[in-house]
């Protein structure tokens, strides 16, 4: 079970590790770190499982995308 992170141009998958999953929870609960994403409802749910609670997520293009077209 892994987590893709996009940024600065790059795309790079963090599979959850002994090494690796402090490193992503570090990362994931800093809100100073501003986050967008898709389908936060459910990012949240998955990583909870994982006790990380993600923080500083500030946009969420699902619901955007929803809102953008929501009547038709």
């Amino acid at each position: 079970q892994g987590i893709g992170f996009y940024g600065s141009g790059r795309c790079i998958e963090a599979v959850f590790s002994p090494e690796t999953k402090p490193l992503i929870r570090n990362f994931l609960e800093n809100d100073r770190v501003k986050k967008t994403v898709h389908g936060s409802k459910e990012i949240i749910k998955t990583l909870h499982r994982e006790s990380i609670d993600v923080r500083g997520i500030v946009y969420d293009v699902m619901i955007a995308g929803y809102l953008l077209d929501a009547g038709g």
